[in-house]
């Protein structure tokens, strides 16, 4: 279980990481399911299945990947914004179950990113508070959570939901 954390979570190791997942355990691991959501972070079942089974891994290129600037990594809002209860799943269960491999960074945005997506479930703050038993991180992320909350709706509201991800820039 180790390994497939520290290689997470890992400074200086970015880039898509590619998964193969005996269909055996991916079957014991199914990817929840919500009425009239249609996605679900994959990394939510594989952080499940690294609490049961080890992951090996290889340092070589197995897939090629072209980003086509309308394709649908374009947009990062879009699927927090149709699926918000995955999120708020996958956030949740990063504060509760996997909250010792996270950096303090991480920890940090997955609260923020909890509370938001609390919010856009519908979660009030008292059953927001319940989870991690009256978290003082909690208490100190939700302004930031409400923020960000705030900035989605007005997304929602004015600039129809769509925002392009940040262009990299070569100097």
């Amino acid at each position: 279980m180790r390994a497939f954390w520290a290689l997470r979570y890992r400074p200086k190791i970015g880039g898509d990481k590619k998964h193969a997942i005996r269909i055996d355990i991916a079957r014991r691991f199914p990817y929840p399911v919500f009425s009239g959501e249609r996605h679900v972070w994959p990394s939510l079942t594989w952080k499940r299945i690294s609490h049961r089974y080890a992951f090996r891994f290889i340092n070589q290129p197995l897939q090629q990947v072209e980003y086509q600037p309308d394709g649908p990594s374009s947009d990062r809002f879009r699927p927090r914004r149709r699926n918000p209860r995955g999120f708020h799943l996958y956030d949740l269960e990063d504060l509760t179950m996997h909250r010792p491999w996270l950096s303090r960074r991480q920890l940090r945005r997955s609260m923020v990113d909890f509370i938001r997506f609390s919010f856009h479930v519908g979660t009030g703050l008292l059953e927001q508070a319940r989870p991690g038993c009256f978290d003082p991180l909690w208490l100190m992320m939700l302004p930031a959570g409400f923020g960000r909350w705030l900035v989605d709706l007005y997304r929602l509201r004015f600039k129809k939901g769509s925002k392009p991800n940040r262009q990299e820039t070569h100097s």
